[in-house]
């Protein structure tokens, strides 16, 4: 098995001529099944991190990625039913919240970071039902989905704020 690091580095040289974007950039996901690779997983997830995103160097470029455990192995440390969501709400939440700190960070941290260093994915997770922004499910042409809201500068006549959508 290759370790983390080749895994990176080989999906994102596989995939750099069709995803790389626009400013020669390409971005990674780094995936593992359940169970792997130690059987004290669930704990060590939820101690540790549910993802995390980050950049490295390769053949191709500089390569943004995020690394997405199996977020199922650790229950509701990682989302499972946040909000009453559902037990998968946690991959779609905690891959949401990496996909778009990916984005707009994509070389942490040299892109969107407020005055104490939190992520616009940050600033808003893991609210509860009830309050601006509230993790939430939306509908999509492919299905329905858990998400977090994610921070705008625009919202709230410009004070900022958590939201799930803006026009």
């Amino acid at each position: 098995m290759l370790s983390f690091g080749a895994r990176k580095k080989s999906a994102a040289a596989s995939r750099a001529s069709t995803c790389a974007s626009k400013s020669g950039r390409t971005n990674g996901w780094a995936g593992s099944g359940t169970g792997t690779p130690s059987s004290d997983r669930r704990s060590r997830i939820a101690r540790l991190f549910c993802a995390y995103h980050s950049a490295t160097s390769s053949s191709v470029g500089n390569v943004a990625f995020t690394n997405l455990p199996y977020i199922t192995d650790a229950g509701g440390n990682c989302g499972a039913d946040f909000n009453g969501l559902g037990p998968d709400a946690g991959i779609t939440i905690v891959g949401g919240h990496e996909m778009a700190e990916t984005m707009t960070d994509q070389f942490p941290s040299g892109g969107w970071v407020d005055s104490s260093g939190a992520e616009n994915g940050d600033k808003c997770a893991w609210i509860p039902t009830g309050q601006q922004g509230a993790a939430a499910k939306i509908i999509l042409s492919s299905g329905t989905f858990a998400v977090q809201s994610l921070w705008s500068n625009a919202f709230n006549t410009g004070s900022g704020g958590c939201v799930l959508s803006y026009p």
